[in-house]
């Protein structure tokens, strides 16, 4: 008996992450002309310059109203914020969403300067 090599289902192909289109680049631009490149969770710098997908200080639009709450892709309902900040903010609403969000008062690690 041959010892074969486990393949996996061939119909089931694994999900390749599709590029951000040039729209997304668009509106990135236009909130950060809007409100300057801090995140607005944290209130700290948002370095433009990180590509890395993986990369948890990464700038993301983050919906004031989230889209599960009937927000939409407007520019005017984006805000700049980190991956990290825009992650554990989750759908939630509410003013107060920095302090349910982050607690302590700083969170993330001094920015260099």
């Amino acid at each position: 008996m041959k010892a074969e090599a486990k393949r996996g289902n061939p119909r089931r192909q694994k999900k390749q992450r599709r590029p951000r289109s040039q729209g997304h680049d668009r509106s990135l631009l236009a909130v950060v002309a809007r409100d300057g490149d801090l995140c607005w969770l944290c209130k700290l710098p948002v370095n433009l310059a990180l590509t890395s997908q993986s990369h948890p200080l990464r700038p993301t639009l983050d919906h004031k109203i989230p889209k599960s709450h009937g927000g939409d892709n407007s520019v005017r309902n984006l805000k700049l914020a980190h991956s990290r900040c825009n992650y554990r903010r989750g759908n939630r609403l509410g003013r107060n969403v920095n302090r349910v969000v982050f607690g302590a008062p700083s969170t993330h690690p001094e920015p260099t300067r």
